[in-house]
């Protein structure tokens, strides 16, 4: 069902693909990118949310967000749904994605 979807949604602006920052992307995750890539032309572009990152103490989250960046493809952002950290720079990626003439749609 996800399949059809992804091939033939022609309003998809993007994936955003969820990874626990402790872990970084798993082979899942590493083959979501692959088929989003080869699916459909242009490929269907993603965004990497590195999650929990209230979990890790200050001192470990910048080294660690540095280093997925290194080793995984395409941008990726930290967030915490509890202190609501990265939340700014993720809706202004969510909105950059979606095409101006339908924001506002989005937005309601």
């Amino acid at each position: 069902m996800i399949d059809q979807y992804l091939r033939d949604r022609a309003a998809l602006a993007g994936v955003v693909v969820l990874v626990d920052v402790r872990r970084g992307p798993e082979s899942l995750e590493a083959s979501l990118i692959q088929y989003l890539q080869e699916i459909r032309e242009p490929a269907i572009p993603y965004l990497f949310v590195a999650t929990k990152v209230d979990k890790l103490p200050a001192a470990q989250l910048k080294p660690r967000l540095d280093a997925l960046r290194k080793t995984t493809p395409g941008r990726i952002i930290g967030f915490s749904a509890k202190t609501g950290l990265g939340r700014e720079e993720l809706w202004k990626q969510l909105l950059e994605a979606i095409p101006a003439s339908n924001r506002q749609k989005a937005c309601l």
